[in-house]
């Protein structure tokens, strides 16, 4: 069973805590694993840039192999720790 946040990549779970955390934040009971699934292929479809459309196809194989009990017990982690490295702040 899957519960635990390693099975998401640092860009994924920034991805998902923007969902859930971001400036218009989605209520964890509405967080549905479908809900993100169709929010990620609708990025998908209009986006251009070809690396986030990669990040993207991943994090939806990401969720699609996981059952709805397994999202419904992850999604109540968010916001997922993402570890910064000395790369990631820009003067």
């Amino acid at each position: 069973m899957a519960t635990d946040t390693v099975i998401f990549n640092n860009e994924e779970r920034i991805i998902l805590n923007s969902m859930a955390c971001g400036d218009n934040p989605i209520p964890l009971e509405e967080l549905t694993r479908a809900w993100v699934i169709s929010c990620v292929q609708s990025s998908i479809n209009i986006v251009g840039d070809e690396l986030l459309v990669a990040q993207l196809v991943s994090l939806k194989d990401t969720l699609e192999s996981l059952t709805d009990e397994e999202w419904d017990l992850l999604k109540l982690l968010l916001p997922f720790p993402v570890p910064y490295g000395i790369d990631d702040f820009v003067d």
